[in-house]
């Protein structure tokens, strides 16, 4: 049997949206895209600046253990976080993200690495509280994992309804900064 099991980590610090994002990835995948999905959740006592870590399981059979031990898709928006991260495994076949702030990180991870600016798009839009989703738009267009379609509808059910519009936007800057689109 092939495993199918595509697994996501996203790391930062508490304040960048890495719960939400985390989130959203696993309700576009079983929600929108009906397959399987598990995410959770690891934080510090603190509500911002401490390490804090989403981590999706996407799959088309049932997910049998949820946790990951090696990233499919790895999401770096801080060093701090990214350094401190012992139970997740990076493999030469990991597709590495990393924000432009966090990109002292990308030296030596490998072909796959890609750097990403979301902070200075998502500020570029009026709030860096959006860098989480520029970042998603981004990571949704490289890796084509999970569709665009179901990321924007999770977006727009996820999102409380004051910020789904900014969301939106900051994810299609997101997937526009690889597509041209």
């Amino acid at each position: 049997m092939i495993n199918t099991e595509k697994t996501f980590r996203i790391a930062g610090v508490g304040g960048q949206g890495i719960v939400l994002a985390g989130y959203i990835l696993g309700r576009a995948a079983s929600i929108f895209e009906k397959k399987y999905s598990v995410f959770t959740q690891q934080y510090g006592p603190a509500a911002r600046g401490t390490n804090c870590y989403s981590s999706v399981i996407v799959a088309d059979e049932p997910i049998v253990y949820p946790v990951i031990d090696h990233a499919s898709v790895y999401v770096c928006m801080s060093d701090k976080a990214y350094t401190a991260d012992s139970t997740c495994t990076i493999t030469p076949e990991t597709m590495f993200f990393a924000d432009a702030s966090a990109e002292q990180t990308v030296a030596g991870i490998g072909e796959k690495a890609y750097c990403v600016d979301a902070s200075h798009e998502a500020r570029k839009l009026g709030t860096r509280m959006v860098a989480n989703m520029v970042m998603l738009g981004y990571v949704t267009a490289v890796s084509g994992i999970i569709s665009k379609d179901a990321m924007i509808e999770s977006i727009r059910t996820a999102v409380n309804t004051k910020y789904i519009d900014i969301n939106l936007t900051a994810f299609d800057r997101g997937y526009s900064l690889h597509t041209g689109l």
